[in-house]
């Protein structure tokens, strides 16, 4: 049994934060643009914020200079992050479960869309790096990374369990045929309707489940 975990609105209650900085750099746009590009933002969450810059610049802006303009919202949106990112509280039952697999000798991952450093430089000022065997961030994707640990530990896909709060994390684990544990968070119980995966909120319900099944009884 491997866990890997998502970073936004797993480990940390940031997609809210994250949502509401994407509201903020495009109020002045017409309502349906901004509509357009909170969509996007919402369909592809999990996915690093360079891409889908590019993508607003230059397909739903349409900016003639849209490289350009895609690394200005990339840098103010960073800008914005950096302030009020380490203020983010942890979700319902991390700490718990960071402490349980711990304990159980359980090896831990994050996979995240998060730049690489980013990531790394965040995880270690919340003080929990030393949870987790390996860190991955973008560039990578999170169908990769599952690969890369599946391969490190030697074991087969179905020893690995990835907790997402994403249809992007949803369609990685599904690519490798990994375990999927969703976790419900304050924008996918709204956005993502009828979904059997998000009904747990409690992150430590969803990882006890699991090493029950895998440990209780054998």
């Amino acid at each position: 049994m491997i866990i890997v975990f998502d970073f936004d609105g797993v480990i940390l209650d940031s997609d809210l934060l994250k949502f509401n900085i994407f509201e903020l750099l495009f109020r002045y746009e017409k309502k349906n643009i901004k509509n357009k590009i909170l969509k996007y933002h919402f369909k592809n969450q999990g996915i690093n914020r360079k891409v889908k810059f590019k993508h607003i610049s230059k397909y739903i802006l349409k900016f003639k200079n849209h490289k350009k303009k895609s690394i200005e919202l990339e840098n103010f949106f960073k800008k914005l992050l950096s302030k009020k990112i380490l203020s983010c509280k942890f979700n319902l039952g991390v700490k718990k479960s960071l402490n349980f697999l711990k304990k159980k000798n359980i090896p831990c991952y994050v996979a995240t869309g998060v730049k690489q450093k980013e990531i790394e430089n965040i995880i270690l000022k919340l003080k929990i790096k030393k949870y987790f065997k390996k860190i991955y961030g973008y560039p990578k994707k999170k169908e990769n990374i599952l690969r890369i640990i599946k391969r490190a530990e030697k074991v087969k896909y179905s020893s690995l369990y990835f907790i997402g709060d994403s249809m992007s994390d949803l369609i990685a684990a599904q690519k490798r045929k990994v375990n999927f544990l969703g976790k419900k968070t304050t924008l996918n119980s709204k956005k993502i309707k009828n979904n059997k995966y998000f009904k747990e909120e409690n992150v430590y319900n969803l990882i006890k489940k699991v090493y029950d099944l895998n440990f209780i009884n054998k």
